[in-house]
């Protein structure tokens, strides 16, 4: 269970690449980024004022790594 202190943090699951664990870490990062690109466009108006934050273990912090060079607008 994951029990916040601040109720302005919001916590997003990404499942982009959860049946594509085969494919080349920089395609992995492509999906991550675009995943990322249409949630901040939906939810967040594509607004450059808040932090984004990624939490992830071994492979998964390549393809948060990979995704970085994709996010040049968000820097």
């Amino acid at each position: 269970m994951i029990k916040f202190v601040n109720p302005k943090v919001d916590l997003y699951l990404s499942r982009v690449n959860e049946e594509r664990t085969d494919d080349k870490i920089a395609d992995q990062g492509q999906r991550l980024s675009i995943e990322i690109k249409n949630l901040m466009k939906t939810k967040y108006m594509n607004t450059r004022d808040i932090k984004i934050s990624i939490v992830s273990h071994s492979m998964g912090g390549l393809i948060a790594r990979a995704a970085f060079e994709y996010l040049e607008y968000y820097k």
